[in-house]
């Protein structure tokens, strides 16, 4: 349902960051930045780690549950 379509579009922007950001986009690299400050190993699970802060929430398994699956 609308949960499960919800996760799915914060998982694609967690993939679109992490292209992004392995792609140079200055503002991937910023966002990236304000989030986690060892930024010499950003895999997706960190760009989801990005995308959950954003959305106001401690981590991505915290957004997870909120959202429902």
């Amino acid at each position: 349902g609308f949960t499960m379509a919800k996760l799915e579009y914060k998982k694609r922007a967690a993939k679109k960051l992490f292209k992004e950001y392995k792609a140079g986009n200055p503002e991937a690299l910023l966002l990236v930045k304000n989030v986690i400050h060892d930024c010499d190993d950003i895999t997706l699970m960190k760009c989801q780690h990005v995308i959950a802060k954003q959305n106001g929430y401690n981590n991505w398994a915290e957004m997870k549950n909120n959202i429902g699956e």
